[in-house]
């Protein structure tokens, strides 16, 4: 199947958390990538994006999971102790790390106890397995997946993984700097003919002059490496907190221009590595018919032209989400509406700790679209009633539109804004009915026949 390997973005900046409007699009959270392999749960670096990771399987009765750290400075540990899966007796977390001065089991003891967090990690109700390991092993995780590792240049140390299974292949290279003169040939080995390289792209040629030594690299040394080692696709991740969503809007633009398929890690985005004989279901490949003609009959696409449908096409991502997980959860950062193309989803509000059903949808309705409008924070949470794949459409797509054609950009707004308006009068509708029942109780209350 195309879709049983595949890597979802939960936490792409790099040093410290960074939430705020400039980083909706693209989003704060620290170091935190889900991989599936058929059956099996990877999990790279722990950072603040663990806990939406969490969040997202709270439906679940525990988990098994591997962790594979790259190191343990905090930016890539820090979301452990709000994982939800680690305080769930059926759950199993093994945490592995390469070269850990004194043992992985010590580090993460240390780390997760008193004073610097209340609960310590033997009070968590979930089993840890602690794994140690040389930089340059292979992993042996389940025998239809090999995972290859190799050092990396920052302060500390830090680790790189190679994760291949059933013909394709994805590197996870952070955090690291690139040598003076060349690359690195370690690391060009590891990741050569890789279908994804995740880079760490932390400066750019411009400013890393002034972070030498810092133990971070830029996206134009991870192009030159992913050239050289004949890698398909480059992911640039681990974001300087400073790094705008407008900044980064830009470089996406620069990356497709100079390694056309190529893009910035953004949280929430789902790839899928191209089977050896299969079509990649990654976010540059969204000009489908079939998805075009989906995007057509859309009441909020109306009177929109077939040139500028495939311009936006052109800038979704394609999303997977499994039945039972989570698209997004109330309260998180906002700024994507998503069209569904398979599958059924339904609309979730939390009314002390429990969730009620708002709605359901199914192919060709939209969810999120306040988001483009308010860029407040998530009303509702979207749960995939069965396997699910959505367009994700950004703000950042439609500011595109906008420099374009701001005619089409305007009507796609006021197209929104009708079927808010449509879905408000509903809503009235609904709560006029209730408010009359409700009269009616008290009525028959107070004058009981």
């Amino acid at each position: 199947m195309a879709d049983d390997f595949y890597l979802r973005f939960w936490g792409v900046r790099g040093s410290c958390p960074c939430p705020g409007p400039d980083t909706l699009t693209y989003g704060g959270n620290t170091s935190c990538i889900e991989v599936r392999a058929g059956d099996h749960m990877l999990i790279l670096d722990a950072g603040t994006g663990l806990q939406p990771l969490g969040e997202s399987l709270r439906a679940r009765d525990g988990i098994e999971a591997d962790i594979l750290l790259s190191h343990i400075h905090y930016d890539h540990i820090l979301g452990l102790p709000f994982f939800r899966p680690a305080y769930h007796p059926q759950s199993h977390l093994r945490i592995w790390a390469g070269d850990c001065n004194g043992g992985i089991a010590v580090a993460m003891h240390r780390f997760v106890q008193p004073p610097f967090f209340p609960v310590p990690l033997q009070q968590m109700s979930a089993r840890f397995s602690f794994r140690d390991f040389s930089a340059g092993d292979e992993l042996k995780l389940a025998p239809e997946i090999r995972v290859r590792t190799v050092a990396l240049n920052h302060p500390d140390g830090a680790t790189g993984y190679r994760i291949d299974y059933d013909g394709r292949s994805i590197c996870y290279i952070t955090d690291t700097e690139h040598p003076d003169q060349g690359y690195d040939r370690d690391i060009a080995d590891l990741v050569r003919d890789a279908d994804i390289v995740v880079y760490d792209a932390t400066y750019n040629d411009e400013d890393y002059p002034a972070h030498v030594g810092w133990g971070h690299s830029t996206w134009e040394a991870g192009l030159a490496l992913c050239e050289q080692a004949n890698a398909r696709i480059l992911v640039v991740f681990h974001h300087a907190p400073e790094r705008t969503d407008a900044e980064l809007a830009v470089l996406d633009q620069e990356l497709d221009r100079r390694r056309p398929g190529s893009l910035v890690a953004r949280e929430g985005m789902v790839l899928n590595p191209e089977a050896p004989d299969a079509k990649v279901l990654n976010a540059g490949d969204a000009m489908s018919d079939a998805r075009l003609k989906l995007l057509q009959q859309m009441p909020i696409f109306g009177g929109i032209t077939d040139d500028v449908l495939a311009f936006l096409l052109a800038r979704s991502r394609i999303l997977t989400c499994n039945a039972g997980d989570y698209f997004f959860n109330e309260g998180d950062p906002a700024g994507e509406l998503y069209v569904l193309e398979k599958g059924r989803v339904e609309i979730l509000r939390n009314w002390q700790e429990q969730e009620y059903r708002i709605s359901t949808m199914a192919q060709g309705d939209c969810f999120g679209e306040m988001a483009l409008i308010d860029f407040c924070p998530r009303s509702a949470s979207v749960r995939a009633l069965e396997d699910c794949s959505a367009i994700e459409l950004s703000a950042s797509a439609l500011h595109e539109l906008y420099e374009k054609d701001p005619g089409q950009f305007t009507m796609i707004y006021m197209n929104l804004a009708r079927e808010l308006s449509r879905r408000l009068r509903e809503v009235n509708d609904l709560l006029f009915q209730a408010t009359i029942q409700v009269r009616r109780h008290e009525n028959d209350c107070i004058h009981p026949t």
